[in-house]
C-alpha cells in the first residue's frame, strides 16, 4: 500500500491529538514550551495553541479560549486531517475547494492578527 500525503497528515494529527488527550506532567508545569517567547519575552501568534488542544480534549472551552482563542478552529481541523482518511472522496473534494482556501487564508492571517495585537498590548503594558 503506498502511503499518501493524506495519511501522513492523519497520523501526524492523531499524534497531535492523542497526546493533548494525556494528562499534563506535572514536570511540565511553568516549562517554556514556545521558543520565540523564551528567547523574545514576547508571545507569538501560536503562544497558548498547546494549552488550548489540551483543555479541548479535555473538555475545558473557556481554558481553550483564555489560552488562545484559535485553538478551537485549530482544534477541529486537527480532527478533520485525523479522519481525512475514513472519507477520501469528500475530504478531496474540500482540498480543492476554494471556500476551503479562503478560509485557510483567512485563519493563517487572523492568528497573525492577533499575535501583534498581542505583542502590542503587552509592549503597551511595560
Amino acid at each position: 500500500m503506498k502511503l499518501r500525503l493524506v495519511h501522513v497528515l492523519a497520523l501526524g494529527a492523531s499524534a497531535v491529538l492523542a497526546a493533548s488527550a494525556l494528562s499534563w506532567p506535572a514536570a511540565l508545569e511553568g516549562v517554556e514550551l514556545c521558543p520565540f517567547h523564551a528567547w523574545s519575552g514576547l508571545p507569538c501568534p501560536g503562544c497558548g495553541l498547546t494549552h488550548a488542544f489540551r483543555a479541548l480534549a479535555h473538555g475545558d472551552l473557556a481554558a481553550a479560549w483564555a489560552a488562545n482563542p484559535f485553538g478551537l478552529p485549530l482544534f477541529l481541523l486537527t480532527l478533520a486531517l485525523a479522519s481525512a482518511p475514513f472519507w477520501p472522496r469528500a475530504a478531496e473534494r474540500l482540498a480543492r475547494s476554494r471556500a476551503v482556501s479562503v478560509g485557510a487564508v483567512g485563519l493563517a492571517l487572523g492568528l497573525v492578527a492577533f499575535g501583534t495585537l498581542r505583542i502590542v498590548h503587552q509592549l503597551a503594558g511595560s
